[in-house]
């Protein structure tokens, strides 16, 4: 179920510079400690670095049955099988991406504000991803912050899963727990820290009590 993998959603994040085997091995020890699909995000990589890497994270992802994701890269997330992609607002339209995948796969879009939830392009796609919420430098190319006031705005009459995206962290991860999501994407909460199992097992404890409590 779509909602299921949702729920903690690790977006795989490169400012440090690790290994391909290291970049691996967090992405495995995070699914371990809780994570429920991983996008795989490689803006920088050629196109033969990044279908290697992705088909090593397809074969993890189907080891511990999670839902994989490409992040904006169409051809590669179809040519490994992919569970779905996710794009942004100024990549591919989400038209000609279900055009291009057919309906099998998931598609996901990021959206940062009331124009762009509304958009009719969004009957295309199978989940919203709500964000930044905070302030990341995950992303180079991030929009203004959202902020936890206007969640229940955009959130009020959704018709799709959605989650959160940007910025998320232990300390701050109980201002959005009232909020009409279905989960929380995290990236360097996770894929930075020391110990990426315990940190992942760390927010699925909190959403899960939090999803006990909704």
């Amino acid at each position: 179920m779509l909602k299921d993998a949702l729920k903690l959603y690790l977006v795989t994040n490169r400012n440090k510079q690790i290994s391909d085997i290291e970049f691996l091995d967090i992405i495995e020890k995070s699914i371990i400690g809780g994570v429920t699909s991983v996008q795989l995000r490689e803006k920088n990589l050629e196109y033969d670095e990044f279908l290697k890497l992705a088909y090593q994270c397809k074969e993890i992802a189907s080891t511990h049955n999670i839902s994989l994701f490409i992040n904006d890269n169409l051809a590669i997330a179809k040519k490994v099988s992919a569970d779905g992609v996710h794009v942004g607002q100024n990549d591919i339209s989400l038209n000609n991406a279900r055009e291009f995948l057919g309906n099998d796969f998931i598609i996901g879009i990021s959206v940062n504000n009331l124009s762009q939830l509304n958009n009719k392009q969004n009957i295309f796609a199978n989940y919203i991803s709500l964000g930044p919420i905070f302030y990341t430098n995950t992303k180079l190319d991030i929009e203004k912050p959202i902020g936890v006031k206007e969640i229940s705005l955009l959130t009020k009459n959704k018709i799709k899963p959605t989650i959160l995206i940007g910025g998320i962290t232990l300390d701050n991860i109980h201002q959005l727990m009232n909020s009409n999501v279905d989960g929380f994407a995290i990236s360097s909460a996770i894929f930075n820290d020391q110990n990426p199992k315990i940190q992942a097992s760390k927010f699925k404890f909190k959403i899960n009590e939090f999803q006990k409590g909704a």
